[in-house]
């Protein structure tokens, strides 16, 4: 399905998701995307991972040093993810 709208507005999510959205929102960290319903919602990693990258490389040691407990966090998932996909990991390993 193609969806084009004038805006990128929350009435225009709403619009196309409806009121209430049974599914995964999975989305950048666009403020229209907030007032969603959704059954459950995730962040798009690589928008998080500029954001980490960002802070990383902050003039305030407290943002680098944030980014440096989360970077590893996220590359720990991933490789879950991977494993789990090649068979290493069941899903009760992977929970």
């Amino acid at each position: 399905m193609l969806f084009l709208a004038p805006t990128r507005s929350a009435a225009e999510v709403k619009s196309l998701l409806g009121e209430d959205f049974s599914g995964v929102l999975s989305s950048d960290c666009w403020s229209a995307y907030h007032p969603q319903l959704a059954a459950a919602k995730q962040k798009c990693l690589a928008h998080i991972e500029r954001d980490l990258k960002a802070l990383e490389d902050s003039r305030l040691k407290a943002n680098g040093v944030f980014a440096a407990k989360v970077f590893p966090i996220l590359e720990e998932a991933r490789q879950a993810h991977r494993d789990y996909h090649a068979g290493k990991l069941n899903l009760e390993q992977l929970q």
